[in-house]
């Protein structure tokens, strides 16, 4: 097989999954900037319950948790849970955080803390797929160079 058929195999999937990255992080990125924009008043939420949620996976399952919070608006009160599970949860039952909510639509909130702490997971995971994706490819490439090279070297030999 030619040298450009096998970087063309290597290539093609490499790129896929690196828009495929990039479309999903545009999407989180969008999600989260349309909530700090919308969710503009600062309230004080209560954690109330940490809300738990078995998931399984392909070998062993684990819980995770997302905390329902409490607050009022406009002398309303509100109780809203999370959007984000997470197995190990920086909250816990009475807690006092600070939330943002969207003064249109007062369930809609926007939580700081833990959306950062999702971004930068989201971010380190990216990494670790496109460093793992890198890795192989790069190495493959470097060998096939070196095979190459000691190649000529034997025909200049002959």
């Amino acid at each position: 097989m030619k040298r450009n058929h096998i970087v063309i195999i290597l290539i093609i999937p490499v790129i896929a999954v690196i828009v495929s990255l990039v479309l999903l992080f545009v999407i989180f990125a969008g999600q989260r900037n349309r909530l700090k924009r919308e969710c503009s008043v600062e309230v004080t939420a209560e954690i109330v319950q940490m809300k738990s949620e078995y998931f399984k996976g392909k070998h062993a399952g684990y819980t995770a948790y997302t905390p329902v919070y409490k607050y009022t608006y406009l002398s309303q009160e509100y109780e809203s849970s999370g959007r984000i599970y997470d197995q190990y949860d920086p909250y816990f039952v009475g807690k006092q955080v600070t939330v943002f909510i969207n003064p249109d639509h007062p369930s809609e909130f926007y939580d700081p803390v833990r959306d950062t702490k999702k971004a930068v997971s989201f971010l380190v995971a990216f990494s670790l797929v496109l460093l793992f994706l890198a890795v192989p490819s790069v190495t493959f490439l470097i060998m096939l160079r070196k095979a190459e090279a000691d190649a000529r070297r034997e025909e200049e030999v002959w």
